[in-house]
């Protein structure tokens, strides 16, 4: 890969080098930022040089010095980044052309586009690596998207849909919701929401804050067109315990209508445990969380909505707090003991409703562990099947799957 200028700022742009080198074990590891000088790395000792530099137009390139650069192997890990740009006045309408552009840490900017199904990819060959990437959409007639993104090596990187909102210059009349407890079905007052330009931008400046109502409810009224995020967070006086672990909702602001957006919240919880949160949209009417456990290949029970306590013996390894079943819904699966555990999650569409069911559901998965969110997974777009195997626990790590069957 080499690198180019666009609008004064240095882009990715892929081409093709040989390396002629009399020792096989070379390869080509990464360009520099400044000019066409190479990295390469040994296969067998991992050992990494800065020892190429192209030398003609058809792209060579030659051992011009040795200088060994001291580099770990996570410095050699890549990472995909994938996901989906739709209408958001049709959710059904994917949109083709739109650019999408990443910008790491370091200033390095990526650039894919919408193919005709309104999918981006940002794979191998763009030798991305693990970083907080910010990012921005844009498309012609449509409101600019903004946003920022987590990227790891160990994960697809399969990103939540993102919905572009014509660009007109009506505003939205109000976006308004609730906040409700993940684990039972109460509402929670006096918690702080705000409302926040793009998608998730660590930091970002709230453009409106309020304050949910003794019924858990909150509005915010004349909004410029365009997508935001509604952070909840809990600034109450209460005890640890009772607090809530701050969460993010994205949310398209239409023009001339009514938005609705709820959100959920989950309580603290302790180091040993870790809780499992489905939410999904007004269709399929019915998702189902399922966990199971296994000993040796061999599943040791399953916890889903006919079996709601999961035990090893006299042991309570997880718990169905919570169960859905008309749309709009919010599921969770409270695990205790996951440490030395083997556990499978998936999601099943038990309304049955359409093949493509959980690809067109807006689903969610949120994962907590120690106080905070850990991890989020979003189905696979475009895939037909009714069950959503999400991740699986092993060796006291998530290791996604990701798959519709």
């Amino acid at each position: 890969r080499i690198n180019a200028e666009k609008d004064n700022k240095k882009v990715c742009v892929t081409k093709q080098f040989k390396l002629m080198s009399v020792d096989d074990n070379y390869e080509i590891e990464t360009v520099s930022a400044d000019d066409a000088t190479c990295f390469v790395h040994h296969k067998k000792t991992e050992k990494k040089y800065d020892v190429l530099k192209r030398v003609s137009s058809i792209n060579k390139v030659k051992i011009i010095k040795s200088k060994e650069i001291k580099i770990s192997k996570e410095s050699f890990k890549q990472a995909n980044v994938s996901g989906e740009v739709r209408d958001s006045d049709n959710g059904d309408k994917s949109l083709e052309g739109a650019e999408v552009i990443l910008t790491n840490q370091d200033g390095q900017v990526y650039i894919s586009s919408t193919d005709a199904e309104g999918r981006y990819l940002f794979d191998d060959g763009f030798n991305m690596s693990p970083d907080t990437y910010s990012f921005i959409v844009k498309k012609d007639g449509y409101v600019d998207i903004k946003g920022e993104m987590i990227v790891r090596s160990d994960f697809n990187n399969r990103y939540q849909t993102l919905y572009m909102q014509r660009n007109t210059s009506e505003k939205c009349k109000s976006i308004s919701g609730f906040v409700g407890d993940v684990e039972v079905k109460d509402r929670i007052s006096n918690l702080t929401v705000y409302l926040c330009e793009g998608v998730r931008i660590k930091n970002g400046e709230p453009i409106l804050v309020t304050t949910t109502d003794e019924n858990g409810n909150f509005c915010f009224n004349n909004i410029d067109i365009g997508t935001y995020t509604i952070v909840v967070i809990d600034n109450r006086a209460v005890s640890d315990k009772s607090k809530y672990m701050s969460s993010s909702t994205m949310v398209v602001a239409k023009d001339g209508e009514d938005v609705y957006a709820n959100c959920y919240v989950s309580k603290n919880l302790s180091s040993d445990k870790m809780r499992i949160v489905l939410i999904w949209g007004e269709s399929p009417r019915d998702l189902d969380s399922h966990l199971y456990r296994y000993e040796n290949n061999t599943s040791y029970g399953h916890c889903y909505y006919m079996n709601k306590v999961l035990k090893d013996g006299n042991n309570v390894v997880a718990t169905l707090d919570r169960d859905d079943t008309r749309g709009n819904g919010c599921e969770t699966i409270t695990v205790d003991r996951f440490k030395d555990n083997k556990l499978s999650y998936s999601v099943y569409n038990y309304s049955g409703e359409s093949l493509n069911g959980l690809s067109l559901s807006n689903a969610k998965v949120t994962v907590y562990r120690k106080g905070k969110t850990t991890l989020e997974f979003y189905p696979p777009k475009g895939k037909k099947g009714y069950n959503w195997d999400v991740f699986e626990y092993v060796d006291n790590k998530i290791k996604e799957i990701n798959m519709i069957r």
